[in-house]
């Protein structure tokens, strides 16, 4: 093969990509896929007639979710979801769930337009910034972690479930959209729980989220900057879930840590959950999630977020006066999870 062909080859690959995930996220903001999971199996006109679409372009999207192999056909022309579908496209708690991928590459699209510009002056902002779309792909990309923190990270750290089961103090920094915080309070239910969140519509949805669950006396949502985290020795556990990139540079990184170091009780911990960015740029070529990590940036860039390598998070966290700091095995090939214990019998606080 050419190296001309070769290219076509790639560029032509991508192309398909972009238009796999337009016609996936449809299915799933439309309820379409839903649609056809309820039924089994169904026509085009049952599938249109059923959700009160257009009967035409609900048989234009059939036909793309067919060809991209989101759907499978029987013999009598009826559509169901390929096998696997179901799970990966609409179950938000299974670790291998994607549908939230999809849904925040399409809402960030709009990110695109804006970067030529952007590239001359920084000053120039991402038009999906405060999109609400992109809030709730933020909330759905983050949706399997709630279920990898839970059954896979926390029984991993020594004596720390126990001691939540019995109450205490959590906090979450950059809580989002406050799914992580009901998910632990559920959990946990003797566990007082504070969400610290400095994008003011986040801290409105969280807010929203958490007196829809009717646990407002256990759950408070601060708008705050966790760069001001002044609380000392008052958390059993600390937990920042995709959030430490968002507080600013090197520089904050370090700083948001150690004030959370100084918030734990004596013996607590703190988990860190981010983006599996690679110390190595080769990665970017052989790893599939550091690709799409790469792709990711344009998005995160253009909103003032910076990255964070592996090996910088553990040398974070060491640095910021953390014991016992290692990466925790859990399913999620999308993140890394760090943990760190300040130390049991030390008043050692790191110097800011």
């Amino acid at each position: 093969m050419s190296d001309l062909q070769a290219a076509f080859d790639r560029a032509f690959s991508h192309v398909l990509g972009h238009q796999a995930v337009s016609v996936g996220s449809i299915g799933i903001r439309a309820g379409l896929f839903a649609g056809i999971d309820d039924r089994g199996s169904v026509s085009a006109s049952e599938l249109a007639e059923d959700l009160g679409f257009d009967e035409h372009l609900v048989r234009v999207w059939c036909r793309a979710a067919f060809a991209f192999e989101f759907l499978d056909a029987d013999s009598r022309g009826r559509y169901l979801l390929a096998p696997g579908t179901a799970t990966v496209l609409l179950d938000e708690s299974h670790p291998l769930y994607m549908g939230g991928r999809f849904l925040f590459a399409t809402a960030t699209w709009q990110d695109t337009l804006v970067y030529p510009d952007a590239l001359a002056d920084p000053a120039v902002r991402s038009l999906s910034e405060r999109d609400p779309l992109v809030l709730d792909a933020m909330r759905a990309t983050s949706a399997p972690d709630a279920t990898m923190l839970l059954e896979h990270v926390l029984p991993q750290i020594p004596g720390l479930v126990a001691a939540l089961d019995e109450g205490g103090a959590i906090l979450e920094i950059g809580c989002g959209s406050g799914q992580l915080c009901l998910a632990l309070a559920r959990r946990f239910p003797t566990a007082r729980l504070i969400g610290v969140e400095f994008d003011p519509p986040s801290v409105e949805q969280a807010r929203c989220a958490v007196q829809d669950a009717g646990l407002q006396h256990r759950i408070q949502v601060r708008h705050a900057d966790a760069n001001h985290l002044a609380e000392r020795d008052t958390y059993q556990l600390v937990v920042m879930n995709r959030s430490l990139h968002e507080v600013g540079g090197p520089d904050q990184h370090l700083n948001v840590l150690r004030r959370s170091h100084d918030a734990l009780l004596a013996g607590g911990w703190t988990i860190v959950s981010e983006l599996p960015y690679p110390d190595n740029e080769d990665d970017y070529r052989t790893n599939p999630d550091a690709r799409r990590l790469a792709g990711v940036q344009l998005h995160e860039a253009i909103v003032g977020c910076t990255m964070i390598t592996t090996s910088q998070l553990t040398t974070l966290m060491r640095d910021a006066g953390y014991d016992d700091v290692r990466v925790i095995d859990q399913p999620r090939s999308s993140r890394i999870v760090s943990i760190g214990q300040r130390p049991p019998q030390s008043d050692h606080r790191p110097t800011r």
